[in-house]
């Protein structure tokens, strides 16, 4: 019979169409948790992997389209930084869209230097002021090599130093994703 709906169950008990089906009443406004999963087009978001233990670690950020107009400095653009941890947001105004390598640089240091603690990963949207060379070339002057991650990744899970290989990918793969 497949999973019956409830009005279909009752109207199966009062015909007397299966045999020996019990009288089965049904309390009204009774949901089927089976049928609501069964119509559901996606299933719940899955935890988010990679988050951060602690403030500062990872930083989401994000440089928005120019506005409709410009304040009253001049800007048209603005940068988000935000915590993965605690939620907290910075924004960077900018007239042009090429300040955003001069806006992360003052905002890791101001970070930097009112926690004490180090930017661990910057995830953004690869957009094109994140993908740049001069980008590039100070976040790996700034941040740890591969081979570095890689053994914090091994000691971190408790995994044999033997998997340094699939460590390095793993690592290369989220600096990939994440353009740092």
């Amino acid at each position: 019979m497949g999973h019956l709906s409830f009005p279909q169950i009752g109207k199966a008990c009062k015909y007397q169409v299966v045999r020996d089906l019990p009288d089965i009443r049904i309390p009204n406004n009774t949901v089927c948790k089976s049928c609501q999963f069964g119509k559901q087009t996606r299933t719940h978001f899955p935890e988010k992997e990679g988050s951060a233990s602690k403030p500062v670690e990872l930083f989401h950020t994000n440089l928005c389209s120019p506005s409709r107009k410009k304040s009253p400095r001049g800007e048209e653009y603005f940068i988000l930084f935000i915590d993965d941890f605690s939620r907290m947001c910075w924004i960077g105004l900018l007239e042009h869209i090429d300040e955003a390598f001069k806006k992360f640089k003052a905002f890791k240091a101001l970070v930097e230097n009112e926690s004490d603690h180090k930017i661990k990963c910057l995830s953004s949207d690869r957009g094109g002021e994140f993908t740049s060379d001069e980008f590039f070339d100070f976040c790996e002057e700034h941040g740890r090599t591969v081979q570095q991650m890689a053994r914090a990744m091994l000691d971190e899970s408790g995994t044999p130093a033997t998997f340094w290989g699939e460590a390095a990918f793993a690592v290369v793969t989220i600096l990939n994703k994440t353009n740092i």
